[in-house]
């Protein structure tokens, strides 16, 4: 099945993405959603567009003009990836990996927090009791929201005092 980039746009539009390309997840439903909303204030796409054409694509040259962060470059990269998985069928399909091959990855940029920790204290202070511990516990060890959420009592390690911290990306 080929599908053009306005179908595609159309199907988030109607609220039918997911039998276009499959289930995703709520996760990726939200990112899709900001995308495309960034898509549909850039303009129309032209109708003629195919699958085929995101082979010609000077991904390099995009990433040069790209108005997102590295974070947003990874979903857009991300979701091509997906996008071409379903479309044809097969991870290792020789097209997909051409296109991801050109398809740049983007260096994160190493975050530095730009408040000092006496202020992030001033912050704690003027919070209820009850949601400190969360916010200090995802400061101190640098975890993402999702990464603390999915922690259990199993992850604790009370011999060293640490965490593991299960399907992270985060060093």
């Amino acid at each position: 099945m080929k599908l053009t980039i306005t179908e595609v746009l159309d199907g988030n539009r109607d609220d039918r993405l997911e039998t276009l390309t499959g289930d995703p997840a709520p996760s990726t439903r939200r990112r899709c959603k900001v995308s495309f909303a960034q898509r549909e204030r850039r303009g129309p796409l032209r109708g003629s567009g195919t699958v085929q054409d995101l082979g010609t694509v000077d991904w390099e040259a995009r990433q040069r003009t790209w108005p997102g962060s590295g974070a947003d470059w990874s979903h857009l990269r991300g979701a091509v990836s997906r996008f071409l998985t379903i479309q044809l069928q097969d991870v290792h399909y020789s097209f997909r990996r051409g296109v991801m091959k050109t398809f740049l990855k983007r260096r994160k940029q190493n975050r530095v927090p730009d408040f000092t920790p006496a202020l992030f204290w001033t912050i704690m202070q003027a919070l209820p009791d009850y949601p400190r511990p969360a916010y200090v516990t995802i400061a101190a060890t640098g975890l993402r929201v999702g990464e603390y959420l999915s922690l259990t009592p199993d992850h604790l390690m009370p011999v060293t005092c640490c965490i593991r911290v299960p399907g992270t990306e985060t060093a």
